[in-house]
């Protein structure tokens, strides 16, 4: 069973299960992001034990992929035509053959483009 608050923030003021940073026991509303007050510490409490927990959303950019060796996820770089981690440099040989031609093919149409 799900926990179920309205927001107590102007102009919300939406029905929302709320999230909790486990790191400052904050509650926050799902719809508008902001913090509320109308939650207790000990529903913050069972909130974390739920796994009701803010987490940070990932950015990712066009084309990002995972490097196998430094783990961080970024479009490639293409160095004598071989895919490579633009943080380690070191080539992405993990990826089938179709992915990443179409991943080449991008990024010389980006680079022609650019020029």
């Amino acid at each position: 069973m799900e926990f179920r608050t309205f927001c107590d923030n102007k102009g919300c003021n939406k029905e929302m299960s709320p999230v909790v940073d486990p790191k400052t026991m904050e509650v926050f509303c799902t719809e508008c992001g902001n913090k509320i007050n109308c939650v207790s510490g000990f529903m913050a409490r069972q909130l974390v034990s739920f796994g009701r927990v803010k987490r940070l959303q990932k950015q990712k950019l066009p084309w990002s992929i995972q490097c196998q060796d430094c783990k961080q996820y970024s479009p490639p770089d293409l160095k004598d035509d071989n895919l490579v981690c633009p943080f380690c440099h070191k080539p992405h040989l993990h990826l089938a053959k179709p992915f990443e031609e179409t991943i080449r093919q991008h990024i010389k149409t980006r680079k022609n483009s650019n020029t």
